[in-house]
């Protein structure tokens, strides 16, 4: 499984954020998580940063379950190729968690898997 966090700014126009693990900064880092990478991203309406995470299979369920609590997530279904979150209603439509740190930067907590090819 991996999980992804994205970040960007949706309600104050920031110039810098540090790139990092953003879960253990929040201090909600689950602990069956390991974190990867953070990197830059291009994101409507601008940059943005992403933070990887991976975390294992007979744990995963676990981990959904605690980001659907902290974060508003919704379930992962099963579609093509892979786990990702079921589209939610007109309140979550992306199905996606979300996240204002103290700075005002807006997340977005997903999970998804992908069949290895």
């Amino acid at each position: 499984m991996l999980l992804c966090v994205s970040c960007h700014s949706l309600t104050k126009k920031v110039t810098h954020h540090t790139c990092g693990d953003f879960l253990a900064i929040w201090e909600e880092k689950p602990a069956q998580l390991q974190f990867t990478e953070c990197k830059k991203v291009k994101l409507p309406p601008g940059k943005g940063l992403t933070a990887s995470y991976v975390v294992k299979g007979s744990d995963a369920a676990e981990v959904e379950k605690i980001l659907q609590g902290k974060f508003g997530m919704t379930p992962l279904k099963f579609a093509c190729c892979g786990w990702e979150p079921v589209v939610g209603d007109e309140n979550n439509f992306s199905g996606k968690g979300n996240y204002t740190d103290k700075d005002g930067w807006s997340f977005e907590i997903t999970m998804v898997s992908k069949r290895p090819y």
